[in-house]
């Protein structure tokens, strides 16, 4: 129950005081916008969580249009979300889901949390698990 009430506090804290951080650079071709993307150091990538390396635990963010990227803030999606559900990187190139990646060498990172069925609170955690 404590755990509950510290994950709460903090997304309601960064739901009132929180701001959209972005970064303006280049995607690589087959990102599309609303897709989870990492830092390859030359461009943005479609980002997974099949395997540990940079494309699951290195700096993460959301292509949203224009070159930009959303590295934390709310990400507003027409559909799809659970309200209060967890959401974590997904096995599946640039994606997101509300169940944890299972399998073996699959990395568990937490993406954020949905604050409603079509915003989510993207705060990607900087810890992260490789399953063995």
């Amino acid at each position: 129950m404590l755990k509950f009430l510290i994950v709460f506090l903090f997304l309601f804290c960064t739901i009132i005081f929180s701001q959209n951080e972005l970064a303006v650079q280049t995607y690589n071709a087959s990102v599309t916008t609303g897709e989870i993307c990492y830092w390859t150091g030359v461009e943005w990538d479609e980002a997974d969580a099949t395997a540990a390396g940079a494309a699951s635990y290195g700096l993460l963010g959301i292509a949203i249009g224009n070159s930009k990227i959303l590295l934390s803030g709310n990400m507003w999606r027409t559909t799809g979300l659970v309200a209060g559900d967890i959401y974590y990187l997904s096995t599946t190139a640039g994606q997101i889901t509300n169940t944890a990646p299972s399998a073996t060498t699959n990395v568990v990172r937490i993406i954020g949390r949905a604050y409603t069925t079509q915003t989510l609170v993207f705060d990607v955690s900087e810890i992260w698990v490789v399953l063995e």
